[in-house]
């Protein structure tokens, strides 16, 4: 009988050509495929079309602020008010607001009462419940007078052009440690964002995977093939081979995937560019930016190295713990208590990082980057963003490879032995004999 890991690239092939095989596994990658090229074109092309008009037709406003009129005329600049007809008054009563209002028939026409009593400004908006028009136009409308009323206050002061753009400015506060280097926005929008997006990723193909894996290991069980494998390749080769072919049936679906969803993307561009003349994305403005901000050169093509690395070794990783689990089920009702074991792991492994990071705790993070089951869900961003160095990446890595060979040497024992068991669920005694064993 073969030994160690030997016979794992004939077992992985095996794996992999009765996986393919399966009607399942076809149409799932290509119906998935085509919902991610379909998705971003329908998307972009819904995104592209003008805003609607309003169905507002006539804006009555009563004006009673008390210092230099508005333009609200202004307000046909907006698309959607572009054909609206305003009236402006000044001293309207409430009354006579709400006269105006039902006297047109087609209840098509907004009154607005805009009152200064010296302490605050109020805006009171009057509909017909006869027309078309709805409390959320009425609320749009009121958002857009706020805005211009809150610029007029400022107007009606006593600034100069350059000191009401001062007054009107946002204040941003910005943190720097002596001895760093500089970061540019669009660094910090990736170190922002780019841990929370990977953590996500891996957390999302891991468990749907994994459970996949252990529910192919649970069924297998039952096949005479199984056990005839068994006894010419190590049960470490078998593990091995397996979760190789699985993972390698899963990497070639999400290759298509994420080509299939960049395509689309790209498709659904020029079709926004057909629908509106020189449309752009919110990615596109984006990925503009963090150009223009060098970003890529943060990342360093060891970080790089170590980052794939990661990523691959904790999908393998999660997967044969999956296996592992698996390897533990005799009846496909005892699936469900089984699986919760994996999913607190992914679950622990991915919060843990999670709220150090947002809680910014320091403990929590050095906890996260020696703890096996959070290495995949840190590492790859914190690298790649410079947040952790080559040497403490390598070191972690190595963490991550030794605690895989474990997984893999304890499920494949487990396996061989589960598979001719033939009594009453193990105990844990009888699990830890068996990986002893």
């Amino acid at each position: 009988m073969s030994k160690g890991f030997k016979d794992t690239k004939k077992v992985c092939s095996f794996t992999l050509k009765q996986l393919i095989k399966t009607k399942g596994f076809a149409a799932a990658t290509i119906l998935f495929a085509i919902a991610l090229f379909a998705i971003p074109i329908i998307i972009c092309v819904l995104d592209a079309k003008p805003d609607k008009e309003s169905k507002i037709k006539n804006i009555c406003i009563s004006d009673n602020l008390g210092f230099e009129a508005i333009d609200y005329n202004y307000l046909k600049s907006e698309d959607v008010y572009k054909n609206v007809t305003i009236e402006v008054q000044k001293e309207l009563s409430e009354k006579e607001i709400k006269k105006i209002v039902k006297e047109d028939e087609s209840g098509n026409t907004v009154g607005v009462k805009i009152d200064n009593d010296g302490k605050e400004i109020s805006i009171n908006i009057f509909l017909s419940k006869n027309g078309d028009v709805t409390e959320g136009d009425g609320e749009d409308l009121g958002t857009m007078l706020q805005g211009y009323i809150q610029q007029a206050k400022y107007s009606n002061g006593d600034f100069s052009e350059e000191q009401l753009a001062v007054v009107l400015s946002p204040v941003m506060v910005g943190i720097n440690t002596l001895g760093q280097g500089e970061e540019n926005i669009g660094t910090t929008l990736v170190k922002m964002f780019l841990p929370m997006m990977l953590g996500l990723v891996i957390y999302m193909m891991v468990l749907i995977y994994g459970q996949s894996i252990s529910k192919s290991m649970m069924t297998e069980k039952s096949s005479r093939i199984l056990e005839l494998m068994l006894t010419t390749v190590s049960s470490s080769s078998l593990i091995a081979g397996k979760i190789a072919g699985m993972i390698i049936g899963a990497m070639i679906q999400i290759v298509l995937w994420c080509v299939s969803l960049v395509l689309g993307y790209k498709a659904g561009v020029m079709a926004g560019g057909m629908v509106q003349e020189g449309y752009k994305t919110g990615l596109s403005d984006l990925i503009e930016l963090l150009k223009n901000n060098n970003v890529a050169e943060a990342f360093t093509i060891p970080a790089i190295i170590i980052a794939f690395l990661v990523v691959v070794l904790g999908f393998i990783m999660y997967c044969s713990l999956a296996g592992l689990c698996g390897s533990f089920v005799q009846k496909s009702e005892d699936m469900g208590p089984t699986m919760m074991i994996f999913q607190y792991a992914i679950v622990i492994g991915f919060f843990i990082p999670y709220f150090g990071t947002l809680m910014e705790n320091k403990d929590l993070m050095t906890v996260a980057g020696y703890c096996p089951l959070s290495i995949p869900f840190q590492l790859p961003a914190d690298i790649l963003v410079g947040t952790v160095t080559i040497t403490q990446g390598l070191i972690e890595l190595g963490i991550l490879v030794i605690f895989t060979a474990i997984i893999v040497l304890a499920a494949g024992k487990v396996y061989r032995a589960t598979v001719f068991y033939n009594g009453s669920r193990p105990k844990i005694k009888d699990i830890i004999n068996i990986i002893k064993g």
